[in-house]
């Protein structure tokens, strides 16, 4: 098994995240990533499995590794903060 030096593994990396955000809700199998990008197998599923261990990832139960912020997954909604009222100034007159 031939697993890509880190220079290559990194390049893969950027590449693959490239495609995840270019297309929201992508879904690809290992296999169908490998045929994408024209890829080996170790060279595939070592780049796909960082993306994971990196949370960038996800893989479902199904075997298809998609975004880990695209689907079920929601950020709670944002809420305007509260400003305090700030004490009362006095106003100095010039002398």
């Amino acid at each position: 098994m031939h697993v890509p030096d880190r220079n290559l593994l990194a390049v893969l990396i950027r590449q693959i995240r490239g495609e995840y955000l270019e297309m929201p809700g992508l879904r690809l199998t290992a296999a169908q990533g490998r045929r994408l990008w024209g890829l080996e197998a170790p060279a595939c599923i070592e780049a796909l499995d960082s993306l994971v261990a990196s949370g960038f990832l996800r893989r479902t139960e199904a075997g298809q590794y998609v975004r880990l912020t695209d689907g079920a997954i929601a950020a709670p909604p944002l809420r305007m903060a509260q400003a305090s009222p700030s004490p009362t100034r006095t106003s100095r007159k010039a002398s």
